[in-house]
């Protein structure tokens, strides 16, 4: 279909009149108006850190470089003083049911054990500067019986103390009333003799064996 416009009495189509060059030209003015602007807003802001914030951030990550590297070397160096190793730490040795030391133990503070063991065929010995004392206590908390060994004395204190031989026969039994002695002989060896202030019961008082009995003092 062809439309046609009259100017100045004369008929000339319009599709002659009107061509899509200036179309052209003026889509093409518009791309390019259109990429300076983008290239001009592009070097007005740059995308990234630059200036002293990129160098802040190098130094910061060579800083937590070298932290990373010191820790690593400290840790190397604990584990070999100490002796680390898959068995244990130093002479410290982890093996079932417990803990085995191998050389001597220097405990500076409060030892918490269900036992205690030497080696076999090996004495334990247990060293203290001013006494040493063992204690055992009831589920409560309370405190049932003491051993102190001072550098004067040997004080036991229990409800009752009982000597017994290698086949379980009692020996010396002594409570707070009164004093067994298991023993088939008691013997008193010293010059002075017994001083007896209460009540003695027995049926027999003899003298040793090729002696007399000197005196009883009733």
């Amino acid at each position: 279909m062809c439309f046609i416009i009259i100017v100045h009495d004369k008929l000339i189509p319009y599709a002659d009149k009107i061509t899509p060059e200036p179309i052209l030209n003026n889509n093409a003015d518009r791309d390019t108006k259109a990429d300076s602007i983008r290239n001009s807003y592009n070097s007005q802001f740059k995308v990234g850190i630059y200036g002293w914030r990129k160098k802040c951030l190098y130094i910061l990550v060579m800083a937590l470089m070298f932290m990373m590297i010191i820790n690593l070397a400290l840790t190397l160096w604990v584990l070999k003083v100490l002796d680390f190793n898959s068995e244990g730490m130093g002479q410290l040795r982890i093996v079932p049911g417990g803990l085995q030391l191998l050389g001597q133990a220097l405990v500076l503070d409060s030892l918490f054990a269900s036992s205690i063991k030497s080696r076999r065929g090996q004495p334990i010995t247990i060293e203290s500067s001013r006494n040493f004392s063992v204690s055992t206590r009831d589920p409560h908390g309370l405190l049932q019986s003491r051993l102190f060994l001072g550098h004067d004395r040997l004080e036991v204190n229990v409800a009752r103390l009982e000597v017994r031989d290698s086949r379980g026969a009692l020996l010396l039994g002594a409570g707070q009333d009164t004093v067994t002695v298991g023993a088939d002989t008691l013997t008193v060896t010293s010059p002075a003799g017994v001083n007896l202030h209460t009540a003695v019961q027995t049926p027999l008082v003899r003298a040793p064996p090729a002696k007399q009995l000197v005196s009883v003092y009733l």
